[in-house]
């Protein structure tokens, strides 16, 4: 076990992982704003047959060098719906 990583140096081909330890897929891209820190999710690459899964932040339980572990098992995860995009955050002013 490698230690736990910063959600910035995730990489498209690192492994995902369910909370069991199967694999799920690979990264596709890591969404979030890095200039105030806020992580929203990630984009899964699948299959060919289901293309991309986005799962949100709140599903991460850990990252470590080459792997994200997710806090959901496979079946969790296949009922998620595929490439739902988050909310473009809005700026309020007061």
């Amino acid at each position: 076990m490698s230690d736990p990583t910063s959600w910035l140096l995730v990489k498209r081909g690192w492994k995902v992982l369910a909370s069991d330890g199967r694999q799920l897929g690979s990264v596709r891209a890591v969404k979030g704003d890095p200039g105030r820190d806020i992580f929203d999710g990630l984009e899964v690459s699948v299959s060919k047959h289901r293309g991309e899964q986005y799962v949100p932040a709140e599903f991460v339980q850990s990252i470590e060098v080459g792997t994200v572990v997710l806090t959901i098992k496979p079946v969790e995860f296949a009922t998620l719906e595929p490439q739902i995009k988050p909310h473009a955050r809005r700026r309020f002013r007061w």
